[in-house]
């Protein structure tokens, strides 16, 4: 893998804009605006970046934390 760090930006029909960051050591995130601007990263990317499996991870993740594609382009979210 390259040395190089790069990210670009995708903006889809609806409005979502996926982030995508490249990293040497942590290969691909993504990450995604919800409606009221927080920052969500896609689980798959993360788990491979922290060498686990999603089942693992979901096991330390509180379950209202997850978010589906479609909650982050226009649910507001009040409780956080």
């Amino acid at each position: 893998m390259s040395d190089k760090k790069t990210s670009h930006v995708i903006t889809y029909e609806d409005g979502l804009e996926v982030h995508t960051f490249n990293h040497p050591d942590f290969g691909q995130l993504r990450a995604f605006k919800d409606a009221n601007g927080k920052v969500n990263f896609a689980l798959p990317d993360v788990c491979k970046a922290l060498g686990m499996t999603e089942e693992e991870a979901l096991k330390q993740i509180r379950l209202e934390d997850l978010r589906t594609v479609d909650e982050l382009k226009g649910e507001k979210i009040t409780n956080h």
